[in-house]
């Protein structure tokens, strides 16, 4: 029997990260970051959590049952916490068909829909004449209301900036570059003024207790190694990880439910998977460097937010290159119903 839950993985205002994105040098890689955890990160993280703790066959059983779907888990996305109600709203990525429903006419509408990232996850199936756009987010009126935000256009779940760094040492032998880089990061506010906190979550699915042990230690981890850039930096820090219920409409893939979106990366294990989906933007992951590797292979996958007309598995990729340690890239599929409301 599956269960899904969430974890909140609570944050404190302040608190940096730094999501590095694939490119073709190391300082490319630095210089931008993305804007939240992916569920490949999130995967590579309870990995190497699990790795630190336990002996090598723990670690590949662990990964074993994400391959089998025994586990699964989206990304990380943000939430909000109400303070002084003890509420939380979820946002989620905005969902890949956003502008089709957009007369074609209406170009103002369609850039202004496109340019945004996450939604609250009460406008999911909603048009977007619902939606009350602030900067890459969309908010509920609902939502409004229960944040009795008087100025909502001035509403934000992150800053984004950069550092100037300096390397100590070389890269590598061939190269003594010592000049100063950017390294991009994201930052939480704070909004204790407002009684409201910003914290993330993932959803995940486990369909056998047996591994529920492992799974919640991995988690736990994360309070004391991070994810998103190294602690030692100021970077990733987790204070605090709760475990809350899922909506119900996100419990399950209902059996009457024929579309479907994914918040989780992607990666289509055969034709099939990839002609059911209907809306979708892609991205290249891996390719870098590693202490283990000299070179990661590089994979096109789907993005968050995808629509599918059919429930699909996806697969996980082996990017290791001539290496007998392997670097696994969790393309499983996280699926939620997603249904057009009307107007």
């Amino acid at each position: 029997m599956s269960m899904r839950k969430i974890k909140v993985l609570k944050l404190k205002p302040h608190t940096r990260f730094h999501f590095g994105k694939s490119s073709l040098d190391r300082d490319a890689y630095l210089s931008d970051t993305d804007t939240h955890p992916h569920s490949d990160v999130l995967f590579s993280a309870l990995v190497n959590n699990l790795a630190s703790v336990t002996d090598d066959q723990s670690v590949e059983e662990f990964i074993d049952a994400f391959k089998e779907n025994k586990i699964k888990i989206s990304s990380a996305f943000y939430c909000l916490k109400i303070d002084d109600k003890n509420e939380f709203i979820y946002f989620l990525p905005s969902p890949a068909d956003r502008t089709s429903h957009i007369d074609i006419d209406k170009y103002d509408q369609i850039k202004q829909v496109k340019a945004v990232q996450f939604i609250d996850s009460d406008l999911l199936g909603a048009p977007v004449e619902e939606w009350k756009i602030v900067g890459g987010f969309a908010l509920s009126n609902n939502t409004i209301d229960r944040l009795s935000l008087k100025e909502w256009n001035q509403f934000k779940l992150f800053d984004k900036d950069f550092n100037t760094q300096v390397r100590v040492r070389a890269q590598s032998e061939d190269n003594t570059d010592k000049d100063p880089y950017a390294v991009s990061f994201i930052q939480i506010p704070n909004l204790e003024h407002l009684k409201l906190s910003v914290h993330f979550y993932f959803m995940y699915e486990l369909n056998e207790d047996i591994y529920k042990k492992d799974f919640e230690l991995a988690v736990n981890l994360l309070k004391y190694n991070g994810i998103g850039g190294e602690r030692s930096s100021g970077y990733g820090s987790i204070d605090e990880v709760h475990e809350k219920d899922v909506k119900p409409d996100f419990k399950s893939i209902h059996a009457d439910a024929d579309t479907f979106m994914s918040i989780s990366k992607f990666l289509p294990q055969n034709e099939e998977e990839l002609l059911s989906l209907s809306a979708y933007s892609h991205s290249i992951r891996g390719g870098r460097k590693t202490a283990t590797q000299k070179k990661l292979k590089y994979v096109r996958m789907i993005d968050e937010g995808a629509i599918l007309n059919n429930v699909v598995d996806g697969r996980i990729e082996d990017l290791s290159n001539d290496s007998d340690v392997p670097y696994f890239r969790n393309g499983k599929a996280f699926l939620i119903p997603y249904k057009i409301r009307s107007r």
